[in-house]
């Protein structure tokens, strides 16, 4: 099991979501602290990226986030609609 550092600005842009959806992203959250190699989940590498290295995807929402297996933690660093993730 992973443990999941979720950023200030992260946790704030989940705040804002919709009831909905924002319990979809947690449920996905916390799919990936159990297993993040777990084949349901829409992972991904990203590339020349500065803020993260992986994006998780759970419909129209992104989450941005570093992993680090050694010490098995996962840096949540940002959460936002697919529009505006990337920017």
């Amino acid at each position: 099991m992973y443990q999941i550092n979720i950023k200030r600005k992260a946790a704030k842009a989940l705040k804002g979501l919709h009831p909905k959806q924002r319990e979809r992203i947690a449920e996905s959250i916390h799919q990936m602290g159990v297993n993040p190699d777990n084949d349901t989940l829409d992972i991904k590498p990203l590339t020349n990226h500065p803020a993260a290295s992986y994006r998780l995807r759970v419909g129209q929402y992104r989450v941005l986030f570093d992993r680090d297996d050694q010490l098995k933690i996962i840096g949540i660093e940002k959460i936002g609609h697919r529009k505006d993730i990337y920017q």
